[in-house]
C-alpha cells in the first residue's frame, strides 16, 4: 500500500504458499477505476477498513497472548490454515520459533 501510494519501490513482497492467481493494476488504471466506477470506490474502502481492523486485532491479540495461547487462537479461528501450511510458516505467522511451535502444539 505504501509503495502503491508513494510510487517508491516496495520494501515488502508477497510470497504465495498455494497456487495463486495475481491480479495487478497500475496507479493510473486504479485512479480511473475509482473515478468512473463508484461501486469500486465503496468496495475498496470496505476492504481497507476490514484489513485495517484485522491488522489491529491481530497485533493487539498477539502482543497480549502467550505462544501457547496464540496456537490455540489459530486453531479456533483459522483451523484450515493448520492443515494447508507448513509448521515453519505457521510459527513465523505466530511470531514464535518453529521448535517452540512444535513442542507446544504436541501438548495440545
Amino acid at each position: 500500500m505504501i509503495s502503491f501510494g508513494s510510487g517508491q519501490p516496495a520494501t515488502e513482497n508477497i510470497r504465495t504458499v498455494e497456487p495463486s492467481q495475481l491480479l495487478a493494476i497500475d496507479r493510473q488504471g486504479f485512479q480511473e477505476m475509482m473515478e468512473k466506477v463508484p461501486q469500486f470506490d465503496k468496495v475498496y474502502r470496505q476492504i481497507l477498513e476490514a484489513s485495517y481492523a484485522n491488522s489491529v486485532y491481530r497485533i493487539n491479540t498477539f502482543i497480549s497472548l502467550s505462544a501457547l495461547d496464540r496456537i490455540k487462537w489459530l486453531m479456533e479461528n483459522r483451523p484450515t490454515l493448520m492443515t494447508r501450511v507448513s509448521s515453519k510458516l505457521i510459527a513465523s505467522y505466530l511470531g514464535i520459533h518453529k521448535d517452540v511451535y512444535s513442542r507446544l502444539k504436541s501438548k495440545l
